[in-house]
């Protein structure tokens, strides 16, 4: 049962009826892995921290540059507190190989663009949520390796390799601000178990065209992957 100053903290979101006091608990008790950088992490990590998800790992070398938000001190927990006491940040390394699966076996979800990640994700049939931005453009996909009739993060490539050519140079501030508010609301609501039996579609924004669209992705028969 919640703590009386956890209900005061959250008592925005415990008053929906998409959460309450039960879905709160799990926010609190869940750890969430982000491989991102820039402006796209920063969002995401300020957002999942604000909604009470207790444990957050930064991969790169660049993570702790976050808490430039608030402070320059470097200590991630330190200034994170300040936002949320029940969150607690953990910086690594980036990390390659073998190594993805360790982070993964410490983490409920991942949120990253990191291919390695998504693999190691699938095999250990944990969610992994796939975020990539350049410049005005961007694109979302979420992948379940417990779900498997759904496409995987390869099939995508493999399906949106037109789409997906340029997309490799950083991303505008708006564009990150999105697409990372964005992936850590679809983190929550997979957290509450919202929509979560629905097949997911790549979501592709182009902000410069102010249009954004879902498309439908197949699954590969001769994915590497998923197969």
């Amino acid at each position: 049962m919640l703590a009386d100053d956890k209900i005061e903290r959250y008592s925005r979101q415990i008053i929906l009826p998409e959460v309450g006091g039960k879905g709160q608990e799990r926010i609190l008790d869940s750890r969430v892995l982000i491989a991102l950088d820039g402006s796209v992490r920063d969002s995401a990590v300020l957002y999942l921290a604000a909604a009470g998800v207790g444990r957050i790992g930064l991969v790169g070398a660049q993570a702790d540059s976050v808490v430039s938000c608030f402070a320059g001190n470097i200590d991630p927990n330190r200034q994170f507190s300040r936002l949320n006491p029940d969150c607690r940040v953990e910086v690594y390394a980036s990390v390659s190989g073998k190594q993805s699966g360790g982070l993964v076996d410490q983490h409920d979800f991942i949120i990253g663009s990191n291919e390695t990640l998504h693999d190691a994700c699938y095999a250990k049939k944990k969610p992994f949520f796939w975020v990539v931005a350049s410049g005005q453009r961007g694109e979302i996909f979420f992948s379940c390796g417990d779900q498997p009739d759904w496409p995987c993060l390869r099939c995508v490539m493999r399906e949106q390799k037109e789409y997906r050519c340029g997309l490799d140079g950083p991303s505008s501030p708006f564009t990150g601000l999105f697409l990372g508010t964005q992936a850590a609301t679809e983190v929550v609501k997979v957290i509450l178990g919202i929509n979560t039996t629905r097949q997911p579609k790549l979501l592709q924004c182009d902000f410069a065209a102010l249009n954004i669209t879902e498309q439908k992705v197949n699954k590969n028969a001769s994915c590497p992957v998923c197969s």
